[in-house]
Formats: C-alpha cells, sequence, structure tokens
C-alpha cells in the first residue's frame, strides 16, 4: 500500500488531498469521488487488490472541502 495522507499544493496555496495504491510506477488512474466519499475509497481491499493485480497506481483526489482538501467557495453559477 502507498500513502492515504498526501496532499498537493496550488500555486494559490490551497491543497488538493489525496491517496495512492498499487504499483508506485505503474500507468497512474484517478479516482474522482461522488457524495458521499472520500480520497480513502481507494484504500478499501477491492479496490487495492485490483490496482496491485492490474499493476496501476490508483490515485484518489479530494474534492474542495474534503479531508485535506482546502475548501474552496463557488462561483455562484
Amino acid at each position: 500500500m502507498l500513502r492515504s495522507d498526501l496532499h498537493i499544493e496550488l500555486a494559490d496555496s490551497s491543497d488538493v488531498g489525496h491517496a495512492e495504491v498499487g504499483d508506485r510506477d505503474g500507468h497512474p488512474v484517478l479516482h474522482l469521488h461522488g457524495t458521499p466519499g472520500s480520497r480513502l475509497e481507494v484504500c478499501i481491499p477491492a479496490a487495492r487488490r485490483a490496482a496491485e493485480e492490474l499493476g496501476v497506481r490508483l490515485i484518489g483526489l479530494g474534492r474542495p472541502g474534503m479531508g485535506l482538501s482546502t475548501f474552496r467557495r463557488g462561483s455562484g453559477l
């Protein structure tokens, strides 16, 4: 298992939290969770095993305001 407590700092100093499982050197596959949900969905055993068996690097990104990701006010549209 890779890590579940990672974050990326964006140019505006906000953070996007993410979790990674599978093969560190595998092709990256992004998981964008719905509501409810979180970046940690990639850590459930079935998702982790699938990523390992397929040899991919499964990356779960946190939506704004969820988990480690900074809240971002919408445009109001």
